[in-house]
């Protein structure tokens, strides 16, 4: 029987990230000493995760980092993902943020860069992401009134915050739609990897 994904541990869910962020390439060379680092303080222990973290110039950083990271992980139990499943879960993490009710207005109102720049990852063609293609058209148009906000040019009808407020509800149901048809997917996929 499958179990639906609110029932595997944190853990669990943050091992499946992990795992898929490292089968995509997705960590710096700082991130994996950092978690590296968070994982030897919290009693997970291999030799892999070591070399990693050791700064001795008699033995340094791993050459290939991003296979030695992989293979400490898969060491200490994170499960093994395939390209596929690694872009499914990455998918989900980064839409299933903004499809939390209530939804965070502040994510999309407080960005340090562009909406369009934030979600560029959307909107590459073979991108990260799986299932995205409904959301270029809202994610362009809400950046651009988003931009003529911020330089002072408001116009009735198009970027008034009425009009804004809708465009970034219309965003968050994307997302929410995107978790409806994709959750029995993603789902399969953190069943394939614990049950």
């Amino acid at each position: 029987m499958q179990r639906d994904l609110s029932q595997y541990t944190t853990w669990q869910v943050e091992m499946a990230i992990t795992a898929s962020l490292v089968e995509l390439g997705l960590f710096s060379d700082n991130q994996m000493i950092a978690y590296a680092h968070w994982l030897l303080n919290h009693g997970y222990y291999n030799d892999d995760l070591l070399d990693i973290i050791d700064d001795d110039p008699l033995y340094p950083f791993p050459s290939n980092k991003q296979t030695s990271f992989g293979d400490a992980t898969r060491k200490l139990g994170f499960p093994a993902v395939s390209s596929g499943q690694a872009k499914w879960i990455y998918s989900y993490i980064i839409i299933n943020d903004h499809a939390t009710r209530p939804n965070n207005y502040d994510i999309l109102n407080f960005l340090n860069t562009s909406l369009y720049e934030n979600f560029q990852q959307f909107l590459v063609v073979d991108s990260y992401l799986q299932d995205i293609n409904h959301f270029e058209n809202t994610i362009y148009r809400l950046d651009d009134a988003l931009d003529n906000v911020a330089m002072g040019y408001v116009h009735k009808g198009y970027n008034d915050p009425s009009i804004i407020l809708a465009m970034q509800r219309e965003f968050f149901q994307l997302c929410e739609q995107w978790l409806g048809r994709n959750r029995a997917k993603i789902d399969a996929i953190f069943a394939s990897l614990y049950d």
